[in-house]
């Protein structure tokens, strides 16, 4: 299992919560998540026995606001995401008469 689907569940974490997390330490084996600035919250994950990725560290502590804005989760990955809850969205022209 590759670490593609820890960062797919770090974008849709701070879609949710809004909150600012920026990607700290990265390795094929380990990642590890945190807030920005001096929030203490932070998440580290590792691959075990099995090869999945497993939460091996969490501090869930809060002290930082929430953030409208990231950079890393554009408008194509919000339409990827939700476009199977939407059901098939067609976008035609409107003629006006």
């Amino acid at each position: 299992m590759s670490n593609f689907y820890v960062f797919e569940f770090a974008q849709a974490y701070k879609l949710k919560h809004r909150y600012g997390i920026k990607l700290s330490k990265n390795k094929q084996s380990r990642v590890r998540y945190k807030f920005v600035k001096s929030c203490p919250w932070k998440v580290s994950t590792g691959i075990d026995k099995d090869a999945n990725f497993q939460i091996s560290a969490l501090y869930d502590t809060y002290t930082c606001s929430r953030s409208f804005y990231s950079r890393q989760v554009s408008t194509n990955w919000v339409a990827e995401k939700y476009v199977d809850q939407f059901g098939l969205i067609l976008i035609t022209k409107l003629k006006i008469r």
